[in-house]
Formats: C-alpha cells, sequence, structure tokens
C-alpha cells in the first residue's frame, strides 16, 4: 500500500490534530448546516469553472501528467423529505434515502458512481484492452457529525453488471474559519475487492501480451488527503481552491499497466463558483 496502513494512521492523526486546534465553535458548520441531511427542503446551487493539474498519469501510455485542466466546479445539493441527491467534495456524487437520523447520526441507502470507466481507444500502448465500462454502486452510508466535523463510513456493491465487486470506505472532515476563509481539510481510506481493483487494472488472457502479461490481483487500498480552501468575494461569488494526495496500494502499483510512480498522485485546483 502507498501509505502503508501504519503510516496512513500517523498521517491522519496529524491532519485531524491540526485541524481540530483550528476550529471555532461560533461558526456555522457548512459540514451540517448545508449537508444534505440537515438543510432545507429544495435546491442549494453553486457552479463555475476552475483549472486543475495532476502531476502524473495513472495509466501507461497517458502521458507524463496533466495541467491547465478546465473543470466544472461546484457544490449541488438537493433534499425533499428524506430524498436526496448531492454532487460536491463532502458527498462526491450521490443520490440517497435517509433511513434513520438523529441529531448527530445519519443512516442512508445510497447509489453513487465508484469508478468513472477507461476508453484506452486513444492510448496507443494501451488500445488492445477492452475499454472498462464505468460502475454504479448501490450501498448503505453511515455519517456522524461533530463540532465543525464529520465521519462518513461507507460500503457499496456494483449493481450495473460492470465488475461485481465492491469497496468499504471511511472518510473524515473537518472545517475551520481562519478570518474570511473557510477551510476544510479530509483524510479518508478506503478497501477494494479483488473484482473492483482487476476492472481497472487487471489485464485477462485475452489481453496479454509480451509487454503487457496477464495481471489478476487481490484486493486493494487507497487513501487520500486534502485540503480546500473558499473564500467569498461578495454575496453570490466565491473563490475556490483544493490541493491533495491520493495513494494507491499494491494491487493496483504492481500490474503492467499502471504507470511507473503512480502509487502517489497530487492534484491541484483553484477556481471560482457562483451562488445561486
Amino acid at each position: 500500500m502507498i501509505f502503508s496502513r501504519s503510516k496512513a494512521a500517523a498521517l491522519a492523526a496529524v491532519i485531524v490534530s491540526i485541524l481540530a486546534m483550528g476550529a471555532h465553535a461560533d461558526q456555522p458548520s457548512s459540514l451540517h448546516d448545508l449537508s444534505p441531511h440537515y438543510g432545507e427542503d429544495g435546491w442549494d446551487i453553486a457552479l463555475g469553472l476552475g483549472v486543475g493539474a495532476v502531476d502524473k498519469a495513472f495509466y501507461v501510455g497517458d502521458g507524463s501528467g496533466r495541467s491547465g485542466v478546465v473543470t466544472v466546479v461546484g457544490d449541488v445539493t438537493y433534499q425533499k423529505g428524506r430524498f436526496y441527491f448531492a454532487a460536491n467534495d463532502i458527498d462526491g456524487l450521490v443520490a440517497g434515502i435517509t433511513l434513520a437520523r438523529t441529531d448527530n447520526w445519519v443512516f442512508d441507502a445510497t447509489i453513487t458512481p465508484g469508478f468513472e470507466g477507461v476508453d484506452f481507444g486513444d492510448n496507443d500502448q494501451l488500445k488492445h484492452l477492452k475499454n472498462r465500462k464505468p460502475d454504479g454502486l448501490l450501498g448503505l452510508r453511515m455519517s456522524r457529525y461533530g463540532d465543525h466535523s464529520r465521519l462518513t463510513l461507507s460500503a457499496g456493491k456494483d449493481v450495473t453488471g460492470a465488475h461485481d465487486g465492491y469497496d468499504v470506505t471511511a472518510e473524515y472532515f473537518h472545517e475551520w474559519q481562519l478570518k474570511n476563509w473557510l477551510l476544510t481539510g479530509s483524510a479518508g481510506v478506503g478497501y477494494f475487492s479483488g473484482k473492483m481493483v482487476n476492472h481497472i487494472v487487471g489485464v485477462s488472457e485475452d489481453e496479454a501480451t509480451a509487454q503487457f502479461p496477464v495481471y489478476q490481483a487481490d484486493a486493494g487500498y487507497g487513501a487520500r488527503l486534502a485540503l480546500k480552501a473558499e473564500y467569498p468575494l461578495s454575496e453570490h461569488w466565491i473563490f475556490t481552491s483544493y490541493a491533495g494526495a491520493i495513494g494507491a496500494s499494491s494491487a493496483f502499483t504492481d500490474s503492467p499497466i499502471t504507470r511507473s510512480g503512480s502509487d502517489v498522485l497530487n492534484f491541484a485546483l483553484v477556481g471560482l463558483k457562483y451562488k445561486f
């Protein structure tokens, strides 16, 4: 695993302790008040454009990295009773039904994409591989809201037939106010079944060549650390920035179709969004 289990735990402990020291109890918590669990019924939308970069590619043949990539940024939530839809940094892209809720605990049934899919047609080295279809994970999610914090545990299984695998993830978010800046730090770890790992990086007998031999992995792990910083420029316009690192275990990086050094991918983004 890119971050060994002990190293991942140590990094998570450090970031959590640092973020906790900066929290201010007198500030409203966007993690709680603007979440799809405790917000008001209806739409809450902030959309804009950003420019991002990733320091290296994951698959061989995809170049050395990507910079200057223009992408949509924003936070979108819709809530109607127990049903909600969200597309943001905290919840990801998800539709859910709240099964049980207290002032601090929420238990949901969710459907969310786990892997966005890959088309190898434009990759000269990997175009002989079958394209990897996007999946859809049906699962359960439990969230614990604290003072300017949120801990989420989730599990999901592919129901599209793309790979029939599953994942289990844990994520922690903590926010604090620094003058007009709203800072949100996060740390996450995930377990991915062998079927899911092989859908992403596996090489079947039909696809194997001398350069890319058969590869079938067991279950894999991943880890993520990130920091988001936002600054309101006016009543509606918000500057947003995001930076972090994603790591993958050897189950992913031992594959012959993944690029050397892809065990840790660093990323950053800056953008501007409009709150409707």
